[in-house]
């Protein structure tokens, strides 16, 4: 059985915030950084052998969510800047991985930051706040293929639960 421990070493920074498979392989998502970088893997996928960085992210860029939807793996959370994949991916809080490409997704390029996702039969609940401060406006949504529906009057950060 592989084991997840690790000694700590001073400086470094890691945590994974939300794990989810994916066409049969383990992603995990949060914020992995060494103790001499600027920078912090937020998105891994366990190889079989090794772990494997598919998100480099700077400043406050850290994965919160994962849900498989749609033969797609969903990823939310707050991006910064992203400077891996390259070129660098436009701003958005919600990112889709076909096994090769991480892509936004419309119509989430904009600030924001999506803290839960969950997939259910009727489309991917995504929850989370509409703007990049703490006091902007929580947002539930519900995505589907072909529209999203916003479920209005929140404020603040809202996350729903499955």
């Amino acid at each position: 059985m592989a084991s997840f421990r690790s000694e700590p070493r001073p400086g470094s920074h890691c945590q994974a915030t939300t794990c989810a498979v994916y066409e049969g392989l383990l992603y995990v998502g949060g914020s992995f950084r060494a103790p001499t970088d600027t920078s912090a893997a937020v998105l891994i996928r366990w190889t079989g052998a090794a772990w494997e960085s598919l998100a480099i992210g700077r400043n406050r860029s850290e994965v919160y969510a994962l849900a498989t939807y749609d033969e797609k793996l969903y990823i939310g959370g707050e991006f910064a800047t992203l400077v891996i994949p390259s070129p660098a991916l436009p701003p958005s809080p919600l990112l889709t991985w076909d096994g090769t490409n991480l892509v936004p997704v419309a119509p989430y390029t904009t600030e924001g930051v999506v803290r839960s996702l969950v997939a259910t039969p009727s489309g991917l609940l995504i929850g989370g706040r509409s703007g990049s401060y703490e006091d902007a406006l929580g947002r539930v949504a519900l995505m589907t293929p072909s529209s999203t529906l916003d479920f209005p009057g929140l404020s603040g950060t809202c996350s729903p639960s499955a």
